[in-house]
Formats: structure tokens, sequence, C-alpha cells
């Protein structure tokens, strides 16, 4: 095995851990992590957002928020900080600055 092939063993075994974490907490068998708890708590109803420290949120984050809520959650990222917004079960809104 050459090592671009452990690479990919690796990513799709890391994938399937995290697809299972996130059907665990959507079927409310498994709940989120203190981090990703406090962002929730940061932006815990439709339409509200957050800034936080910059690249300290990711994508895969999003993803454990939305699996959580059935909503759908959108990251932006400034210069100085990144936002979390919190739509709803269809997508995300922004009608004000944020």
């Amino acid at each position: 095995m050459d090592s671009n092939e452990h690479i990919n063993i690796t990513r799709v075994a890391s994938a399937h851990s995290v697809q299972t974490s996130l059907e665990a907490i959507r079927t409310g068998d498994a709940g989120l992590s203190k981090r990703r708890a406090n962002m929730l708590s940061r932006v815990p109803n439709i339409g509200e957002y957050a800034s936080f420290q910059r690249e300290s949120v990711t994508i895969e984050d999003l993803a454990y928020l939305s699996a959580q809520e059935g909503d759908e959650f959108a990251l932006l990222r400034s210069k100085s900080s990144d936002i979390i917004f919190h739509g709803d079960k269809y997508g995300c809104t922004f009608t004000n600055d944020l």
C-alpha cells in the first residue's frame, strides 16, 4: 500500500465516524460536545448570529449543529472573526446587516 492509499482509507474511516455521530444526534441517541453546545447556546433561535474567534468554527461544527436542531447554519468568515448564523429548516436568509 502506498502512502496515498493509506490517507484515503483514513479519510473514509473518519467520514464514516462523523456520519455515525451525526445520525446518533439526529435520532436523539447522542448530544453535542460541550464546545458545540456552547456555540449553539449563542445562536439558539432562527435568525440569530454570533461572532467567534477567527477560524475557530468548522464546517463539521455546522453539520453537528444542523443535526441537533434540524435547521441550517451558515459560516461567514471575516478578516477578524467567524460568524455563525442560525437559519431555518430550508436555508439561511440574511435580512439585516450582520
